[in-house]
């Protein structure tokens, strides 16, 4: 054999090979991973869980997303999905209801608090609210948990003061959640226990159910006497919108 003949690289092994191989690899992975979770997410409907995985795929609104027109809902689909256990406030006969979808942990539902305080201290008399939870844990893994201790507060008739509590102490650790209880005199191993119950999560998720009936694309969404209002407002805004339900 010629001693200066140098074999030729293979072609994984020079540098354009090399590259193809890890873009090849990484598509690979890529590709993996989004099977792998679609199954996960066939696997779940199946099992009849499709509610509680729809808050993987959704995310908390930013004003980018609300260029798309939402459609307002009646009277008859609003009354639908005020169930028993919903947290309520004011009088059911009150001329506007404000029915709210919020996710404790959402950067928007906290931006969203003091402003909408603020209009109720003035139009607080005429207006009957409704909560719902729309926990997204896929984006907020301290939301279930948010929720839960505040559903069972209202099983204690302190859900309000618990719910104001979370947005401006904005601490939904463990131990927050905990400090909440005790700061509103809440029985604890009562409390504790209630959130181990089935019918806490089950309630959770008619709330998910029924945002995605309504078509809820993310928290905060409300409806004012049927009429969808999403993202955060001013206070301004929010005394006007209220002003326009009560001349109607």
């Amino acid at each position: 054999m010629d001693p200066s003949f140098q074999p030729q690289p293979k072609w994984y092994q020079t540098h354009i090979g090399r590259v193809f191989l890890a873009i090849l690899t990484f598509i690979f992975i890529i590709t993996l991973s989004f099977s792998m979770l679609v199954g996960y997410y066939l696997w779940q409907v199946f099992r009849g869980n499709e509610v509680i995985l729809k808050s993987p795929f959704s995310s908390t609104l930013s004003q980018e997303t609300l260029s798309q027109k939402a459609k307002d809902v009646s009277e008859k689909e609003l009354a639908e999905v005020i169930h028993p256990q919903n947290p309520t406030h004011g009088e059911d006969s009150a001329p506007i209801t404000i029915i709210m979808f919020i996710d404790f942990e959402c950067p928007y539902c906290r931006a969203s608090f003091a402003p909408l305080n603020e209009a109720l201290a003035e139009y607080g008399e005429a207006v009957y609210m409704v909560f719902k939870h729309v926990p997204l844990l896929a984006i907020h893994p301290r939301s279930v948990a948010a929720s839960l201790a505040a559903q069972c507060a209202h099983e204690q008739g302190k859900f309000w003061e618990y719910h104001d509590t979370l947005f401006t102490a904005q601490d939904l650790s463990d131990t927050g959640l905990m400090q909440a209880a005790r700061l509103h005199n809440l029985d604890i191993p009562k409390w504790s226990a209630c959130q181990k119950e089935s019918r806490i999560e089950t309630l959770l998720n008619k709330d998910l159910k029924d945002a995605t009936t309504l078509g809820i694309r993310g928290t905060p969404t409300f409806f004012v006497n049927g009429t969808r209002i999403e993202g955060v407002k001013t206070a301004e805004e929010w005394k006007r919108i209220l002003l326009e339900a009560l001349k109607k």
